[in-house]
């Protein structure tokens, strides 16, 4: 398994953990069941909202068709007649990268759950535990549960007492992790714990620990 492929999967091991399984193709935002999806878009005014909410699967279908880039023609999207299964992330994720070459394919499907996690409150992730939070005040309230070094340290200002864990817990040196001032001046380190950043530096074997 490539190393883009790995992320996928912890993407969507992540998305399963949070209960939300499946997508609005339209907005990218994941929810628990289908029913909730289709009750997001009746809410909405846009047409291609109300098309996925529509009774008419033709409807459903050019709409679904337009959210995957299918094009103009869609006579060869055979979509599932259940609407659950078309909303299901993963087989969302099949449709929208079906007719794109093999690794600009797996490149186009990590983007994709990637904005799917970000809009589905998924924007810091702890290294150490791989849960997800929405604000960094949830992060350091977990830290603070835990009470543990590592977390202790995920807290601290002081990079000499930060950095040692943060590595450690991300399974390699991070030479120049995003380090700096946050907007009210005292220094900040949680650009360090967005997710795509801890995806994209963390190493492989901690992605995969069962490999």
């Amino acid at each position: 398994m490539s190393l883009v492929e790995t992320r996928c999967t912890v993407l969507r091991r992540l998305l399963s953990a949070s209960g939300k399984d499946f997508v609005c193709p339209c907005c990218l935002k994941s929810y628990i069941r289908p029913d909730k999806v289709l009750e997001h878009c009746r809410k909405k005014d846009d047409e291609a909202h109300k098309q996925l909410a529509s009774d008419d699967f033709s409807a459903f279908h050019s709409s679904y068709g337009n959210a995957i880039d299918w094009g103009a023609d869609k006579r060869g999207l055979r979509l599932p007649r259940s609407r659950s299964d078309c909303l299901n992330i993963d087989t969302f994720i099949d449709w929208k990268t079906v007719r794109v070459p093999s690794d600009s394919g797996k490149e186009k499907a990590y983007a994709t759950l990637l904005q799917i996690a970000e809009r589905s409150a998924m924007i810091y992730l702890c290294p150490e535990c791989f849960l997800t939070f929405n604000y960094m005040p949830e992060f350091n309230a977990h830290c603070r549960e835990k009470e543990d070094h590592t977390h202790v340290a995920f807290r601290s200002t002081d990079p000499h007492m930060f950095l040692p864990s943060y590595h450690r817990a991300m399974g390699r040196v991070i030479r120049e992790p995003p380090l700096g001032l946050d907007r009210r001046g005292p220094r900040s380190f949680h650009e360090c714990f967005k997710l795509p950043y801890i995806l994209e530096n963390i190493h492989p074997q901690k992605l995969a620990p069962e490999e």
